[in-house]
């Protein structure tokens, strides 16, 4: 039966070496992810800071054209 080679075994220093390089890829992941939680939350507080402005100035108006 040509063509069935056994499973390759790997070493102890290639186990190590693609655990360490996991790791790193999923750091590099966790960081991103938090990267972009992070700017989410800030835009969403501009978002509502900027609706609360909104709001004031409407109200602002709204007083200004039935009271003059």
């Amino acid at each position: 039966m040509a063509g069935r080679g056994g499973a390759r075994k790997r070493t102890v220093n290639s186990e190590k070496l693609i655990d360490d390089e996991y790791r790193l890829k999923r750091k590099r992941n966790n960081d991103a992810v938090n990267r972009t939680r992070q700017k989410k939350r800030q835009e969403e507080n501009e978002t509502s800071k900027r609706v609360e402005e909104l709001r004031k100035e409407n109200d602002q108006l709204e007083r200004k054209v039935f009271y003059n």
